[in-house]
């Protein structure tokens, strides 16, 4: 789907961690070692048929905004923000999306940690709170995105909620990379894949289906332009090849 381009990992040494991070009340070390492999999805021929419906489904439009359905996306580097009351393991979920995310994207954006001038704040407060941080706020959502972007409908900014009440962490690891992943551009939900993460229903599933991969790689190709109609995007899928990335895992690299 992809042309071959160098990957970026989120490489962050003990030293950066400390100074990085907003975080209020975290009294345990912030990140655990990570052992956990990530593999991109097969190679294929084309696109398939319910890659394209799916991509079309999730990636058009916005979940609770009456936005025009095209094609939004950001560019460039993405400096993410903590605020709030994470857990440790909250952290560790956050890094790993972020390295899987700027694997996926071969290079074309690269999520990294950033305090100053930060483009996504990811708050860690009860739900009862949201409204404080997020004026857009729809009740009752224990995970929560809201995007904004210019006239060219490039993303510039976005904010996330995670609430540290009434979830299990499993749960709340879940709502960390829906909602971040959401915050990309694939804005939408589905019936369509239980195992997907943009599932509509409530579930905990925490890594990324076959298909998941598919969609993050294909919004973040070259050829897919931000203000892009449905027919547009459509006409240009049907001709893409799936990127050729290689089969090996991809081991995070924070240590203890």
């Amino acid at each position: 789907m992809f042309k071959p381009q160098p990957f970026i990992f989120a490489f962050l040494t003990l030293f950066e961690l400390t100074f990085l991070f907003s975080v209020k009340g975290c009294s345990q070390p912030l990140f655990v070692k990570q052992n956990s492999v990530f593999t991109p999805s097969p190679n294929f021929s084309f696109l398939s048929t319910k890659q394209i419906d799916y991509f079309l489904e999730v990636a058009m439009g916005s979940e609770f905004s009456q936005s025009n359905s095209v094609v939004r996306k950001w560019q460039g580097d993405i400096k993410v923000q903590v605020i709030g009351t994470p857990t440790p393991e909250d952290i560790t979920t956050l890094v790993q999306v972020m390295n899987e995310v700027n694997f996926l994207a071969e290079g074309n954006i690269n999520l990294r940690f950033d305090n100053q001038n930060s483009h996504i704040k990811i708050y860690f407060v009860p739900e009862r709170e949201f409204a404080n941080y997020e004026s857009n706020y729809q009740p009752v959502n224990y995970g929560f995105f809201w995007t904004y972007w210019n006239n060219n409908q490039v993303i510039t900014k976005a904010n996330i909620l995670i609430t540290t009440e009434n979830v299990t962490q499993r749960e709340r690891s879940h709502l960390i990379r829906e909602e971040l992943t959401q915050s990309l551009g694939l804005m939408r939900d589905s019936y369509r894949y239980d195992n997907s993460i943009f599932y509509q229903g409530w579930t905990d599933v925490n890594e990324y289906s076959p298909i998941d991969k598919v969609l993050i790689q294909t919004l973040y190709r070259p050829q897919i332009k931000p203000g892009m109609s449905q027919e547009q995007v459509r006409q240009v899928l049907r001709s893409l090849i799936p990127p050729q990335n290689p089969q090996q895992p991809l081991t995070h690299p924070l240590r203890n």
